[in-house]
């Protein structure tokens, strides 16, 4: 809870609209993560969630931004635990449209290297650009956040896989 009023109260304080919603239950891009990360469901989880579905959708480069207000709230708040941060969602896929099942390995391929990177490039993708690989490909949000959070790292891809209707990475 004391992580959770820090990072609301910097989050207004930089200039981002947060609100509480109380309990809510779980999706699957969260579940089947947690499922994976900690079997036993011993872990404190704090659930941040961004608009990647309804237009209209933050900018990509807005959520970059709200992840470094994350991050920057994480480092304020100075506790002792240590903080694992999970964007969730798919890569390229498409939900509920006739392009269902199809993926988009070349974008796919290029937003990795981009998180990888941490590059600035990551904040110039358009709603259009996104759009051509699949309305459900908004979800990528999720991990720009994660990469504002942690502004500067790198990372590697461990596995990407296009199936199942969505890019998996």
């Amino acid at each position: 809870p004391e992580l959770a009023e820090t990072i609301m109260t910097e989050g207004v304080q930089q200039g981002f609209d947060l609100t509480r919603l109380g309990e809510v239950g779980l999706d699957h891009g969260f579940v089947t993560c947690l499922h994976f990360l900690t079997p036993k469901w011993d872990m404190s989880y704090l659930w941040l969630i961004q608009n990647c579905v309804l237009p209209p959708l933050p900018s990509v480069a807005r959520c970059y931004d709200f992840g470094r207000a994350v991050g920057d709230a994480i480092r304020k708040w100075g506790g002792s635990r240590k903080i694992a941060l999970l964007g969730t969602g798919g890569l390229s896929h498409a939900v509920g449209t006739p392009d269902m099942g199809r993926i988009d390995p070349t974008f796919d391929r290029k937003f990795l290297d981009l998180l990888c990177a941490n590059s600035p490039a990551l904040r110039d993708y358009t709603d259009a650009e996104i759009d051509a690989s699949g309305n459900g490909t908004h979800e990528i949000r999720n991990w720009v956040a994660v990469a504002g959070a942690v502004a500067g790292a790198k990372g590697e891809v461990v596995m990407y896989e296009p199936m199942m209707a969505v890019g998996f990475g």
